[in-house]
């Protein structure tokens, strides 16, 4: 049995001694004059070679995961760690807590039914085990993969390595049942093992979430439209019954030109909530629907990218905080600043209850960060690659050259609000050899800890107020972004020919062989990303698309034709106008390639931030 602190290396050492030899401490391993390991054991004294020469069996009893009187309290980590194994046993004590929250619910749903955890209806203890090892496998994983070549890692398993068929069955049989889903008696140790597996189908997690975050209409709306997805012989004619819930929608009017002001009221508690979806239409403009509404969160997320930034972009143009001083909060633009996390927070948690999409592609770190997770050190060279690399050739210097740069210890670039971030009491203070270290990890202290916390502390808040954040841990940080975001627009596979061509469909004067269609499809798989972005704005008023691009629009993207205008006015003088609710463009029946493209991209420029026909 190891000691508390024990190592495996001092117990085959421990037990490779002669008999009657007492405890192996640390004092007990030295190193001989060549330089080898050695263990001192009285008179005799043998290298480290020859004890691992010999074969030795190690018999490892796993503890009880399900017993908690032994275990100390773990508490939650520290933002920001020094070492980047801190932050892989920060995700292994994760996997057990996680564990340890199925037990719990299996204890407490096996005692309120006075059923037995080990019966049908539960999950073995041998299975929960496996669960907690089948965790910390991907998580060793994924910290190898994000720190070494990924090809010569192929063995290590990741999340799409495993699959629990049988377990997604037995979860998707239970969250089948209506009486159960309406009545909250769903088992909770499945929303437990959802949130533990991260290797679970995507969508055996998303019908976990549905089921127990965001009430029960929404829970049997999602039921219903799970059951009639799986098809079946008579799965059309249930499509025309009656919904088994129904969620009432809220409907809002707001000012484009007061926006911020307007959104922090309707995405804040009471009028946003989980009982309601929220609809949006703009004063004075004729609009309703899903389109407004998209095009509200395409606003407001325009707003809180603008400057100064809340958000900034990383190399590959996802988005981290930007770090200011901790003072900035008494300045009115730091106020204004901490008002646009708190909205972001409000933002996110609304989309993600409502099912809509918000055109800020975050950074996973971001998210790791919200969760009060470790971030690495290391993380700044994907986050800030250009002070990554800075801070790192001041390792190189010699201590002439260091002091000659005339360094003290103040950030080495001033906050977006022109302030000179003080890192010590002393901010005049010299940055010599002697003190290079402090002072790198107080820079990288302040880029991804302290500089940041009171934006994720206002983030959390908002997000609480109106659905646990909690339920967002059910996805990985990999995940979560595109869970607003939707489909990258860097997908090129998206916007080709032949997946557009599959995509749109053409409906009332058009058919796929027209040639107003060929052209449409044509001038779309050409578009750049910011042409990509303007195109999406003016057919459904979110710049986003969602999983599948495409192919994953609600009702699908119609292309038909506009009616034919009367002579002397020819269908080369008018624009194409859209219903962005019912995703329904109208096409003039234009004469060449060359007049589409110019109408169709006139009409992404001029028709943005008005909806003015009915």
């Amino acid at each position: 049995k190891l000691a508390a602190g024990g190592t495996i290396l001092q117990a085959v050492l421990r037990d490779s001694r002669p008999s009657g030899d007492v405890g192996m401490g640390a004092g007990d391993l030295c190193y001989d004059e060549h330089g080898r390991l050695v263990v001192d054991s009285g008179d005799d004294k043998h290298s480290l070679e020859s004890v691992l020469a010999s074969t030795h069996t190690i018999t490892c009893t796993l503890s009880d995961p399900v017993s908690e009187q032994d275990l100390p309290e773990i508490q939650r980590p520290e933002l920001l760690v020094s070492d980047e194994m801190d932050c892989l046993l920060d995700a292994l004590d994760r996997v057990h807590r996680n564990t340890l929250d199925v037990h719990r619910a299996l204890v407490d749903w096996s005692s309120a039914s006075g059923g037995c955890v080990d019966g049908q209806d539960g999950l073995p203890r041998d299975d929960i085990a496996s669960l907690a090892l089948l965790g910390a496998m991907i998580e060793f994983g994924r910290y190898f993969r994000s720190r070494y070549d990924r090809s010569r890692l192929e063995q290590i398993p990741v999340v799409d390595d495993v699959s629990c068929q049988h377990l997604a069955t037995k979860i998707l049989r239970q969250l089948s049942d209506p009486v159960a889903v309406a009545a909250q008696t769903v088992p909770p140790w499945i929303r437990a093992v959802a949130r533990a597996c991260p290797y679970l189908p995507r969508e055996v997690r998303h019908a976990c979430q549905c089921q127990g975050e965001y009430g029960v209409p929404r829970a049997l709306q999602h039921l219903q439209k799970r059951l009639l997805s799986q098809g079946g012989p008579d799965s059309r004619r249930r499509e025309s019954d009656a919904p088994l819930a129904l969620t009432a929608r809220q409907k809002v009017r707001v000012n484009r030109h007061r926006l911020h002001e307007c959104a922090l009221r309707v995405l804040s508690p009471p009028i946003a909530n989980r009982d309601t979806i929220l609809e949006i239409e703009f004063m004075g403009e004729v609009g309703t629907g899903s389109g407004p509404t998209l095009e509200f969160y395409s606003l407001v997320a325009d707003h809180i990218r603008s400057d100064p930034p809340l958000l900034r972009p990383c190399t590959d143009g996802r988005l981290f905080f930007q770090a200011y001083d901790p003072s900035f909060a008494s300045w009115p633009s730091g106020r204004e600043l901490l008002s646009r996390g708190t909205l972001l927070g409000l933002t996110m948690a609304k989309c993600l209850i409502d099912g809509r999409l918000l055109d800020l592609d975050l950074h996973p770190m971001l998210f790791q960060a919200i969760w009060g997770y470790a971030l690495p050190q290391s993380a700044l060279r994907e986050l800030d690659p250009q002070l990554h690399e800075s801070l790192n050739k001041l390792r190189d210097l010699d201590d002439a050259t260091l002091s000659g740069l005339g360094l003290t210890f103040t950030h080495p670039s001033p906050d977006p609000l022109g302030g000179n971030v003080a890192l010590d009491p002393d901010p005049d203070r010299a940055v010599d050899v002697g003190c290079l270290e402090e002072y790198i990890g107080l820079v990288v202290a302040f880029t991804l800890s302290s500089g940041i916390e009171p934006f994720l502390r206002a983030v959390r808040e908002a997000f609480e107020a109106l659905t646990p954040l909690s339920g967002l841990e059910i996805w990985t940080a990999d995940e979560a972004p595109r869970l607003f975001a939707g489909t990258s627009l860097n997908q090129d596979d998206l916007w080709s020919i032949e997946a557009l061509s599959t995509a749109f469909h053409a409906a009332h004067g058009y058919t796929t062989g027209s040639p107003q269609f060929r052209h449409l499809v044509k001038l779309a798989s050409e578009l750049g990303q910011e042409e990509r972005r303007a195109f999406l704005k003016f057919l459904t008023g979110s710049a986003t698309l969602p999983e599948g691009g495409f192919e994953g629009l609600r009702p699908p993207l119609t292309v038909v034709r506009k009616e034919r205008p009367s002579p002397p006015l020819t269908p080369d003088d008018f624009l194409p106008s859209v219903m962005t609710c019912a995703h329904y463009l109208k096409l003039p029946e234009y004469s060449s390639y060359e007049v589409l493209e110019k109408q169709v991209k006139l009409a992404m420029s001029d028709g943005q931030s008005g909806f003015l026909l009915s």
